[in-house]
């Protein structure tokens, strides 16, 4: 039998899948914070692999309607978007097109992991909403659910195991190290540099999809608020800026402030004291630099750090 490791945001490869399997059935057994994130974990993979079976099924057929349309690549490039189109149109509603049985038997084929799915979904947001930062903080948030919880707990593993926030923001793909983003680097960067930045760009995608998700479903909510005030300013700083580039710099500080009051809950919560003193997301300053990783936070007691080694 392999040995568990004590470190619990070290889940990698140790019996994920009898954990992900045996957890569905024990719903009124009390669990090891180490067991939970393990289990969270592996509903997390199984659902990415889905996910990629349906879109690599969806590619394939999208690719062949396209042929069948008449698509090529030396056609003008007005004539190659209306193709794809036409080809995403079919795909949406074949009616009674020639290829609507195509489109049927695809749909068919991704049933049953779309089932399997949503079960990983519902999983995972089961176990999430046992975890003390929760309850503590995710709850409290508007457009942040407990599945987009699980996501980053499956992705990060135990927060309380990052010294800071900046270590937080470099595992989710949100750093800024020296003056480039992280997945910003040049062409020419060497693999060094790759390597430096630890950049992981379906972590980033993750990320993005929740920072998305709160920006719809957060409303009049601190982090819209914070994300709307943050593009403001960004617009200030560089009139020439496009509209596209405000957007995604304001919605990854948004992104950030909330994995950093996040963990400040978390680690609270592990250290057994108020969850509640977390500053106010939509506490903006202009010259408040987006690398900052430890400036206005509450004080929390120092826990001890460890090297995150999980695979992703």
């Amino acid at each position: 039998m392999p040995r568990k490791s004590k470190n619990s945001s070290v889940v990698g490869r140790y019996n994920v899948a009898e954990k992900a399997s045996t957890c569905a059935l024990a719903t009124d057994e009390a669990l090891s914070l180490a067991d939970t994130l393990a289990a969270i974990r592996g509903w997390h993979r199984k659902r990415c692999f889905l996910m990629e079976q349906r879109k690599r099924a969806d590619l394939a057929l999208g690719a062949f309607i396209r042929d069948q349309l008449g698509w090529r690549r030396d056609l003008p490039e007005n004539e190659r978007k209306a193709i794809a189109v036409a080809a995403q149109s079919l795909m949406n509603d074949p009616a009674d097109h020639e290829l609507a049985d195509l489109v049927a038997a695809s749909r068919m084929l991704n049933a049953p992991f779309e089932k399997i799915e949503k079960q990983a979904v519902k999983e995972m947001t089961r176990l999430a909403e046992t975890l003390p930062a929760w309850s503590a903080f995710g709850v409290n948030v508007r457009g942040f659910g407990a599945a987009s919880l699980a996501v980053i707990v499956a992705e990060a593993g135990d927060l309380s195991l990052y010294a800071n926030p900046g270590k937080l923001w470099k595992r989710m793909g949100l750093a800024v190290m020296g003056d480039v983003r992280q997945g910003g680097l040049a062409k020419g960067a060497s693999a060094e540099d790759w390597i430096a930045h630890g950049y992981n760009r379906q972590r980033r995608s993750r990320m993005w999809n929740i920072g998305d998700a709160l920006i719809k479903g957060n409303r009049d909510g601190e982090y819209r608020t914070l994300y709307l005030a943050r593009k403001e300013y960004e617009i200030a700083r560089d009139p020439e800026m496009k509209p596209i580039k405000a957007h995604r710099r304001a919605q990854r500080y948004m992104e950030k402030r909330l994995l950093r009051n996040l963990w400040q809950a978390w680690r609270r919560a592990a250290a057994g004291l108020r969850t509640d003193v977390i500053v106010p997301a939509a506490t903006l300053s202009g010259d408040e630099p987006e690398r900052s990783a430890v400036s206005w936070l509450a004080p929390t007691p120092r826990l001890p750090s460890a090297p995150i080694t999980a695979s992703a």
